[in-house]
């Protein structure tokens, strides 16, 4: 059985410093304002989790409702007594707390970052080690900022409000920026104004648009309705099977559910079991198939099912997991023996002893660059196959920014020069698959401009082209469904990255 995921501690620490007193918010605290129903604070404190990172908060003295907004997540938290001083004296003592390795210093009051966004600064440190890694938005510097290892100790030397920027002045030469979506590296709310103007804003920002809902999303059902619950999910699989371990359901006491883990072959019973599971409150674990006691129940595929059944007893870690989510991180969800559920590491779903961990990754979403009827057909068909897409005529280099590891990104150009920018950036970050259009002869050709920009073999033997998995198509429509199928079977497997790719 695999192990418990654990936080990556030799990598580094996460620091969010929240002891200031938000004096300008006219008495109210900024960092306990609740969007979409979650406390800001909290919702910087997830982001942070998902790094996988130990995450170190700060808070001032006697602070109760910020410690409470905080409760159930694995993080360390430290009063500080004398946070009058400014931000030194989180920074100070956030520091001195930390595990080793880099330090990561995020501001609490940045709400438009997300887990995917630090995410990409530890990916990056995996990459380079040494350097002081600065977010940055519109070409301006901003935050979050890494610390390498060998520079933490300088930020228990700090004094005053100026933050970190004596130590940043003084290895300028170490500092490599990390370009962020929109504003996020750039906005920090600190006014009742400010959060105003925000709260009007939102989603106003260039972004993917919605695919077709094909299929239903058991835990954002669940999400939408109140009252008792079961999730079931598939822990174990034996020979062959419908789906795969980690699948899960939801069922609930009216009879209704949301998902499937067979194709109909046992959710009727499953159903049966869940009012057992609803009235002991307790994990319900069931076997079918082959070595099961249900006889009269099989399976047309021949394989065996291990299924365990969660009550559910608190939304809370669900909520938790669904925000992380939505911010384009994977995160762990580990169900204990006695049902309780808590936000864990991503990492390969499994058994630990009694807990199973099901890790949760984001949905594969398109970019598309083009300018023709192909690139407009490709976007059609990805919205039709339920895939967040976006379509960037007319270059759009800027939202490469907006790619993360289950983004795959596809060139759609005659002009060949057009795409070759586009490419060399996303050649070399996180996407999972990078495709362009032409034919083997244009391939060559690309192939050796983009070793003249620079690229190593590794990176352009990323690159799917000529692209799609039926050759030599012809119309915009064969060559949209080729892609499709192509991007389709590259995301089959995908999983939570590690921190050290870039």
């Amino acid at each position: 059985m695999p192990a418990l995921p654990a936080a990556l501690t030799a990598a580094g620490s996460v620091l969010i410093p929240a002891a200031g007193g938000a004096r300008r918010m006219l008495g109210e605290d900024k960092l306990l304002r609740r969007i979409d129903g979650i406390a800001q604070i909290r919702r910087i404190a997830l982001n942070a989790l998902a790094t996988g990172w130990p995450v170190i908060v700060t808070l001032p003295e006697g602070n109760r409702a910020r410690r409470a907004a905080l409760a159930g997540l694995e993080v360390t938290l430290l009063e500080v007594a004398d946070h009058a001083e400014g931000m030194a004296a989180s920074l100070r003592r956030g520091a001195g707390a930390a595990r080793g390795g880099a330090l990561m210093v995020v501001p609490a009051d940045m709400p438009d970052l997300t887990g995917e966004d630090l995410a990409r600064l530890c990916r990056r440190h995996g990459d380079m080690p040494q350097a002081i890694l600065r977010a940055t938005s519109l070409g301006r510097p901003g935050h979050p900022v890494l610390f390498p290892s060998d520079l933490v100790a300088g930020i228990g030397q700090l004094s005053g409000d100026t933050g970190a920027s004596p130590l940043l002045a003084r290895h300028a030469d170490r500092v490599t920026r990390v370009p962020l979506p929109g504003e996020r590296a750039l906005r920090d709310l600190d006014t009742p104004a400010d959060w105003a103007a925000w709260e009007t804003a939102r989603g106003q920002e260039q972004g993917f648009q919605p695919g077709t809902g094909i299929v239903p999303d058991p835990l954002a059902d669940l999400l939408d309705r109140t009252g008792e619950a079961v999730i079931a999910i598939i822990t174990g699989v034996e020979g062959p099977s419908y789906r795969n371990p980690g699948t899960l359901m939801c069922l609930f006491p009216d009879g209704t559910a949301s998902g499937s883990l067979t194709n109909g072959c046992i959710e009727a019973d499953l159903a049966l079991h869940a009012q057992t599971a609803l009235r002991s409150g307790r994990p319900l674990r069931l076997r079918y198939g082959i070595g099961s006691p249900f006889f009269d129940i099989r399976l047309p595929c021949g394989g065996g099912l291990d299924i365990c059944l969660f009550p559910l007893r608190d939304r809370t870690a669900v909520a938790d997991a669904a925000f992380v989510l939505q911010g384009r991180a994977a995160v762990g969800l580990a169900f204990a023996p006695d049902g309780t559920m808590r936000l864990a590491p991503a990492g390969p779903s499994g058994w630990s002893g009694g807990t199973f961990v099901l890790t949760l990754v984001p949905q594969p979403q398109a970019m598309i660059f083009g300018d023709g009827l192909e690139a407009q057909a490709l976007a059609r068909l990805f919205h039709a196959a339920g895939f967040r897409h976006l379509l960037a005529a007319n270059g759009g280099h800027g939202a490469l920014c907006l790619a993360d590891p289950w983004t795959a990104i596809v060139t759609l150009y005659h002009d060949h020069e057009k795409e070759l920018d586009i490419l060399a950036q996303a050649l070399r970050g996180p996407a999972f698959y990078v495709g362009a259009q032409g034919s083997r002869r244009v391939q060559e050709a690309r192939a050796m401009r983009l070793r003249d920009a620079g690229l190593h073999e590794a990176e352009i033997a990323r690159l799917h082209a000529p692209v799609g998995s039926i050759p030599s198509t012809r119309d915009p429509r064969s060559l949209a469904v080729s892609v499709l199928a192509e991007v389709v079977s590259a995301s089959l497997h995908l999983t939570a990255p590690p921190l050290s790719r870039g």
